[in-house]
């Protein structure tokens, strides 16, 4: 569980930072990596958030 955590969030950030990168040059995708970048961050955060809350329980 922890690895996917972790790989999720670096997938996510890399995508964010694309998305930013491709809007910057005014390439076209930006929508779709950033909308793509959105539902990742989504389904990250809470569960990154839940992973913290259950090892903070330990």
């Amino acid at each position: 569980m922890k690895q996917l955590i972790y790989i999720l969030g670096v997938i996510t950030a890399i995508t964010i930072v694309l998305g930013l990168f491709f809007l910057l040059q005014k390439w076209p995708g930006y929508e779709f990596i950033l909308t793509l970048s959105t539902i990742l961050s989504v389904i990250f955060i809470p569960l990154y958030a839940v992973y913290q809350y259950t090892n903070d329980k330990r």
